[in-house]
């Protein structure tokens, strides 16, 4: 029996790899690509913008782009382990996206990865982009039951991923629904600072002692 390829493996079993097939599961393998960029070496900024279409971008001029640019590298070989290693994350996002463009500059190169239904293609040119990454997929409608993502949602799952990495700062932009959200989540203190509201919020909402 012929072994089947890790993009086959995601598209045959999306659930596996993202854990829900609604709208969730794409928030899910948004945050798994954003979590294996924080090098946490530098402070480091993203933007998430649920784009008119359904279709989903993301973009950063402070992220390292070396690890980017090794992804891909891994994914032009045949073998599944190495990617399935070093760019799962990655290959979720193409194999469970009807489109995905990705263009990674470094050093006046652009790295550019073009996806049609998970088959992909590579190319490195020279040029310049405003942005270090930028990022353009949409999920495949055909894979999710709804590719509709919940804007509060997405904010809980990042609202957390910047607790929990005060590197980062996180912009989220909605311009798919009717009302046009913005969220900003960058906390220096981390989980500290989710703590000290926390108590704060004790200390107001907690009825005075009786004499």
């Amino acid at each position: 029996m012929e072994e089947k390829s890790l993009l086959e493996s995601i598209r045959l079993r999306p659930a596996m790899y993202t854990g829900s097939i609604e709208g969730k599961g794409i928030c899910t393998m948004m945050e798994n690509f954003i979590l294996n960029l924080i090098s946490s070496a530098k402070m480091e900024e993203v933007d998430i913008d649920l784009a008119s279409g359904g279709a989903i971008r993301i973009t950063s001029s402070a992220i390292n782009v070396d690890s980017l640019i090794k992804k891909l590298g891994f994914l032009k070989k045949a073998d599944n382990s190495d990617v399935h290693k070093h760019s799962l994350d990655l290959a979720v996002i193409i194999g469970l996206s009807q489109t995905v463009k990705m263009e990674v500059y470094n050093g006046g190169k652009i790295h550019t990865l073009l996806s049609l239904n998970g088959q992909f293609e590579i190319s490195i040119e020279e040029g310049y982009l405003r942005e270090d990454l930028i990022m353009d997929f949409l999920p495949d409608g055909e894979i999710f039951k709804t590719t509709d993502v919940d804007f509060e949602y997405l904010c809980s799952v990042f609202r957390k991923t910047a607790y929990l990495n005060p590197h980062i700062k996180i912009s989220l932009s909605d311009n798919l629904h009717n009302d046009v959200q913005q969220s900003v989540f960058h906390y220096p203190k981390g989980i500290f600072h989710r703590m000290d509201l926390l108590i704060t919020c004790l200390l107001y909402t907690s009825p005075s002692p009786r004499d």
